[in-house]
């Protein structure tokens, strides 16, 4: 299997995006209890920024995390996340990508933000995706619909049902 890069593919239409109900300590085991089973075994992709102690500026380092070190990483200061189903993503060279972490998110990977307290003020965790790319020199679109599922499966415990019509009956 073929990854999606960059030189080759784009996003189509806007970046979907949710905020999740819980916060960053039940995180993990929202998590294990909503991703479907069906494209397990999940790993996450954690993104961060290092300083380049030889060079000077700064380089975007990716690691590839088991979900139950995801707490451990979050207290480091991480604070990007890529999930990443192994049924349905080939192995990935981290370290071959682009600084930016476009190709994770043209292949499907739902981007998982934690973002942290400032001056009191904090808010839940983000999940995003981009569920359709196009290539740019044919024109042809492939649409992650797998991929939607497990986005689908993390905000299925808040979509709202609509309310039920209620009927009185005349006394």
């Amino acid at each position: 299997m073929k990854l999606y890069t960059e030189s080759e593919w784009c996003r189509v239409g806007t970046t979907k995006e949710y905020e999740l109900s819980v916060d960053e300590g039940s995180l993990t085991a929202y998590l294990k209890a909503n991703l479907p089973s069906e494209y397990g075994p999940y790993g996450l992709i954690a993104s961060y920024f290092q300083k380049d102690l030889v060079f000077g500026g700064y380089s975007n380092v990716r690691k590839e995390v088991p979900l139950s070190k995801l707490k451990e990483f979050i207290d480091n200061g991480v604070s990007q996340f890529f999930i990443k189903s192994k049924t349905l993503t080939p192995k990935i060279n981290l370290k071959t990508l682009p600084q930016s972490n476009e190709t994770l998110l043209l292949n499907g990977l739902i981007c998982l933000q934690v973002y942290r307290k400032f001056r009191g003020l904090t808010s839940r965790p983000t999940i995003l995706m981009v569920d359709a790319i196009r290539n740019t020199d044919v024109g042809g679109r492939f649409k992650h619909n797998h991929y939607q599922e497990i986005y689908w499966s993390l905000q299925k415990e808040n979509i709202r049902k609509k309310p039920q019509a209620v009927f009185r009956v005349a006394a």
